[in-house]
């Protein structure tokens, strides 16, 4: 975990779980690490985790994450004009990806009877598990991504894409469909309605 310790930091707290081992603290560290060029290439290498009775809290530097989902948030809003062109085809290639490898993984493993392995044997199963789960299951740390897209859609001016007609028959609808609920919702956030 690294720390400036000359500088003092407003902290946001970022996370918060309930965990029972330092295994998944250590997990949860290594998560902030996870990134891709191509999504998310945000680091959170400055972060500082605090555990005590099972409980673990994530705290970073409060401009430095604002600033992340402010730079993520223009990415979605501009995408063409910003470093990351295609972050919305590659938000949609993440969500929809299949993979396998954990899965074959525990199918391979789902037999073994860990406590008659070797120590080693032990350790290079339970290293390749935890690498799997890592990369495979938590590619990059999406909470920047999701947050930094909820800012974008809350800086959207809705009035700049819907007409007043448009509105008012969403308004209008007795039995709205699942898409018009979550539009009106929508409208009804950042309009006032």
């Amino acid at each position: 975990m690294y720390l400036q310790t000359k500088n003092n930091f407003e902290w946001k707290q970022i996370n918060y779980r309930n965990v029972d081992t330092m295994l998944s603290v250590q997990f949860i560290y290594d998560l902030y690490d996870q990134y891709s060029s191509t999504i998310n290439w945000f680091r959170f290498k400055n972060v500082c985790l605090y555990f005590q009775d099972d409980k673990l809290w994530s705290y970073t530097p409060i401009d430095e994450w604002n600033d992340a989902l402010d730079n993520i948030a223009e990415q979605f809003i501009n995408p063409k004009e910003n470093s990351n062109p295609d972050i919305i085809k590659n938000c949609f290639w993440y969500y929809n990806r299949k993979e396998k490898l954990l899965d074959k993984f525990l199918k391979r493993h789902s037999k073994t009877n860990l406590s008659k392995l070797s120590d080693m044997k032990l350790y290079k199963l339970l290293f390749n598990w935890y690498q799997i789960t890592l990369n495979q299951i938590y590619f990059i740390n999406l909470a920047p991504v999701e947050l930094g897209l909820q800012r974008a859609i809350n800086n959207l001016n809705v009035n700049d894409y819907l007409t007043a007609d448009e509105i008012s028959i969403l308004y209008s609808l007795d039995d709205n469909t699942a898409v018009i609920r979550e539009e009106y919702a929508f409208l009804k956030k950042n309009i006032n309605f």
